[in-house]
């Protein structure tokens, strides 16, 4: 009886622990100051549609978040806490790193572009496209939990969700790399 007392005890303990090391931290963290903080998604304020592509309008030229040279953060992904659905959703179990990419934003007048439809007299294609001008490292922490390292050329950039095309229509978590 008091083995399975004991027992019993320690799966629920086990449980607690696992349920908790996997809701801890779910969303995005950069390491700024040096201390990891959560960063918030911004979302596109209009759709921009021209000669053969479209573009979701962000606001703001630059970015809060801005990094020398390299940009370092950690992703989390697990049981999303009723308090964060709507701006970690795409950090459920159902999702990975293998999700989500770095793309890049084109600077125009006080605002920032990221493509979602290009186009040409041979056809369309819809979803954003990653960054060439950016390397990334990806180390995995635990399962669920990574951290990546972003280096590359100067420039507005965004981690965003790359699954099905989806792109920035769920909102991007915006950063700059400077020199």
């Amino acid at each position: 009886m008091i083995m399975k007392k004991t027992f019993l005890f320690l799966v629920i303990a086990l449980c607690s622990i696992m349920g908790y090391a996997q809701n801890d931290s779910i969303g995005v963290y950069a390491y700024m100051d040096g201390t990891y903080k959560t960063i918030i998604p911004i979302h596109y304020q209009q759709i921009k549609i021209g000669a053969g592509k479209a573009s979701n309008i962000f606001a703001g030229k630059t970015s809060n978040n801005r990094f020398s040279k390299q940009a370092k953060f950690k992703l989390y992904f697990g049981a999303v806490p009723i308090n964060r659905i709507a701006d970690c959703s795409t950090f459920s179990t159902s999702y990975s790193i293998n999700d989500y990419g770095i793309g890049e934003f084109k600077v125009k007048k006080d605002s920032r572009l990221l493509a979602t439809v290009r186009g040409s007299i041979f056809g369309m294609k819809s979803g954003t496209v990653a960054s060439d001008n950016v390397n990334i490292q990806i180390s995995t922490i635990r399962n669920g939990a990574y951290e990546i390292t972003v280096t590359g050329k100067p420039g507005e950039y965004c981690i965003m969700l790359t699954r099905n095309g989806a792109g920035a229509y769920f909102g991007v978590y915006d950063f700059t790399l400077t020199e």
